[in-house]
């Protein structure tokens, strides 16, 4: 009793935090370790940040449903996204959401179909003829078979029984970046906010007309890859346990100063991939071998 007692403590005290958590981080786990955390009667939400930098792509899986949140830039997804996929088995992806059309989000989508990935549908949140990019990767997804269709603000996607809402705000001074769609994944007790690029305006937005879902996350993809911090006060109201920063090192510098200012723990999907599991009621992160 008194072992058990002393190495409660130590946990308390190593993982202050986690405890009171909705929903649990653990790192750097054994995969015997791991197997013990996840519910083997639940099937396991998987979300993997590929070995990518300076772009966006995830890719997500629960059970046999497939989808992704972003397809990278065309040399990122010929190379960091693609070794992923092949890692991960996949080769057919049911659900693609682009959340602007910036190349380096959406051109990856046409070099993935290039090499004979396939996909069930595209959804978008703005027009498919707002520019080349998206032209083009709409044209690359019909032409394996796939669908383009539309989403808007407070419109759910689901995989699965991992629900996603977009969220969107809108302003007559909003670049691109601020319209870009926003997912917030909730699986079970687990959430995930996937922020696009946006930036101060939809920032500013999102605080003054908060969604009805909440804003609330317990990890957090970071806007515009760190390139520009989050604003303060939109952090403080998504209160993550973990931030993803998609930019390039030299360029992150400001956003990740803020984020160990306030404690609170990142990575970079750069020479590693990241691998986000969850049964709804705890999270594990493993950082794979690099690329």
């Amino acid at each position: 009793m008194k072992q058990f007692s002393v190495a409660f403590l130590i946990l308390c005290l190593l993982f202050p935090l986690l405890a009171l958590a909705d929903c649990p981080l653990y790192k750097d786990l054994s995969d015997e370790e791991a197997s013990r955390l996840l519910d083997a009667d639940t099937p396991v939400l998987e979300i993997v940040f590929p070995s990518i930098a300076g772009c966006d792509a995830c890719i997500l899986r629960l059970g046999d449903a497939t989808m992704m949140i972003d397809g990278g830039s065309e040399y990122m997804a010929s190379h960091g996204v693609r070794a992923a996929l092949q890692a991960m088995g996949i080769t057919h992806i049911d659900t693609a959401f682009c959340t602007h059309p910036h190349d380096d989000h959406v051109r990856g989508f046409a070099a993935l179909c290039a090499q004979g990935y396939t996909f069930g549908r595209m959804v978008l949140c703005f027009d498919e003829n707002s520019n080349y990019h998206i032209r083009l990767a709409s044209r690359a997804v019909r032409s394996t078979g796939g669908s383009i269709e539309y989403i808007s603000d407070g419109n759910v996607l689901s995989l699965g029984d991992a629900l996603f809402t977009m969220i969107q705000r809108t302003g007559a001074d909003f670049t691109v970046n601020d319209l870009s769609g926003i997912l917030r994944l909730t699986y079970g007790d687990a959430t995930f906010l996937f922020t696009g690029d946006i930036e101060n305006r939809a920032q500013s937005a999102l605080l003054a007309d908060p969604p009805a879902c909440g804003l609330k996350a317990d990890l957090l993809k970071h806007p515009h890859h760190g390139y520009a911090p989050i604003l303060p006060e939109l952090l403080t109201a998504i209160q993550p346990q973990f931030v993803v920063v998609t930019g390039i090192q030299d360029h992150i510098s400001q956003a990740t100063a803020l984020l160990n200012h306030l404690s609170i723990p990142w990575a970079r999907p750069w020479n590693q991939t990241l691998r986000f599991r969850t049964d709804g009621h705890v999270w594990v992160l493993d950082a794979l071998s690099p690329r």
